[in-house]
């Protein structure tokens, strides 16, 4: 029996933002460590190196996951392990593709940026990316499910297992190498892959073939996703990239602060994007676009509304969290997180309807603008660096967002009537629907004591 929607809603959100809480007070641990257990110059390679796997890992994710999420989700009990074997398959070629494309651009990027350490790391990464196959697969398949309990913990143990290595060598004094921390990752992806193949052990059944024909009918959906998550990510990341070529691993590890710090702002905006895509392909089909539309307004204006708050008290006290996170020696860093929150408010706007076009089976839309905006970000980029230096990159991406952000406007309001002063006039009762709250509880409290 489904849950009611309230129900989904509920413990689809809380299990999906609890994940995200953990991801990033995860995450926030490692980086705490690693800027104390290794020098800046590395911690800029470790962040390049991160760089390019994330590209690869979520490339291949863009081409499999929603195209999974949506024809396994629509497939009968016959069609769905032939669903699954194309999606394994798909994996498979994947992985070894961006494998053998890491080999080839691994020595021209270290002597792009100046990083000799990082080609031999991209070669280890190369071989030992075959490993993350099992938790990929098995992630999809939860996510398809839409069985967020189980993604919670398969991703805790991928994180911590990296963050938990760390602490521990630092703890019994052992040297924290730039090919430890690869090991360690590749523990991860081990062990949270064997939790994740428990949790679908009964719920991913494969079949025997090829399965060609549903390999084609993924990859023709997907192929605009893939495209999408490609220019997504080199727009999330050009700026990086462009900054290690003109400056070094130095300015990359200082840039990098700034985002790890900003990352608080993430958590709604990755949590409800997990639940809201199962969740609108699901309605679109029974109730169309109208629903779509209703869910993107919503989603967004809950997640600006508790992205405003974070974002003031990070450009406010900028300097501070800076000095008690990073440490001193990445103060250069404060002046970029007070532009890079910026960012987080006007993500949203794109992430969502990125999800809603693909809801709908209207993945072109969401792939033309997000190129575009791929596009503008490296000009802007390049234009920004040559004439503002280290802060160039940061005010080369916010421009990019600022005109990816009127593009969407146009093209939210063309395809499914979305206006912005609804999603705002949501954000607004997003914090009133808070203070009823909050006064009912005070006063219920004071008729209990009284």
């Amino acid at each position: 029996m489904k849950p009611t929607t309230a129900a989904f809603w509920i413990r689809s959100g809380f299990f999906s933002m609890l994940q995200n809480i953990a991801a990033l007070g995860l995450g926030m641990a490692g980086f705490l460590l690693l800027v104390r257990v290794v020098t800046k110059e590395e911690f800029g390679v470790w962040v390049l190196l991160t760089t390019i796997t994330t590209l690869i890992e979520l490339t291949r994710n863009g081409m499999i996951q929603n195209a999974l999420v949506k024809f396994a989700g629509a497939a009968n009990p016959e069609q769905y392990p032939s669903v699954l074997r194309a999606a394994m398959n798909l994996n498979i070629i994947l992985t070894a593709a961006g494998s053998l494309l890491v080999c080839l651009v691994a020595h021209p990027l270290a002597l792009l940026w100046s990083a000799p350490a990082l080609e031999s790391l991209l070669y280890l990464f190369a071989v030992l990316s075959f490993l993350s196959i099992p938790v990929s697969q098995s992630t999809y398949v939860l996510q398809t499910n839409m069985r967020f309990t189980s993604l919670f913990y398969t991703k805790v143990v991928n994180q911590g297992t990296f963050v938990g290595g760390i602490a521990a060598a630092a703890f019994f004094g052992y040297g924290v190498s730039l090919s430890v921390l690869l090991g360690l990752q590749t523990l991860g992806w081990i062990l949270s892959g064997g939790l994740a193949y428990y949790f679908t052990r009964g719920s991913a059944p494969l079949s025997r073939g090829l399965e060609l024909e549903w390999m084609m009918k993924l990859f023709h959906f997907g192929k605009f996703t893939f495209g999408t998550t490609v220019s997504s990510v080199i727009f999330n990341n050009i700026d990086t990239m462009m900054l290690g070529a003109f400056l070094g691993t130095p300015a990359v590890a200082s840039y990098n602060a700034a985002f790890r710090i900003a990352n608080v702002m993430e958590i709604p905006m990755t949590s409800l994007s997990a639940v809201v895509f199962p969740k609108s392909v699901e309605r679109s089909k029974v109730e169309g676009p109208s629903a779509v539309k209703y869910l993107y307004e919503r989603s967004v204006g809950a997640i600006f509304a508790m992205t405003v708050p974070a974002a003031l008290a990070l450009i406010l006290f900028s300097q501070t969290a800076v000095r008690l996170i990073a440490g001193a020696k990445y103060q250069d860093a404060a002046p970029i997180l007070t532009i890079v929150v910026l960012f987080s408010l006007i993500k949203p706007f794109g992430r969502q309807f990125g999800i809603a076009m693909e809801s709908i089976g209207k993945p072109r839309v969401n792939f033309s603008i997000t190129l575009t905006t791929m596009l503008i970000n490296i000009a802007s980029n390049y234009f920004y660096l040559h004439f503002f230096g280290f802060l160039g990159a940061a005010y080369g991406t916010l421009t990019a967002l600022v005109i990816g952000f009127f593009i969407t406007r146009h093209a939210a309001s063309k395809e499914l009537g979305i206006k912005t002063s609804t999603v705002l006039r949501h954000a607004l009762s997003f914090y009133a629907e808070g203070f009823h709250q909050v006064t009912y509880l005070i006063v219920m409290r004071k008729e209990r004591t009284a």
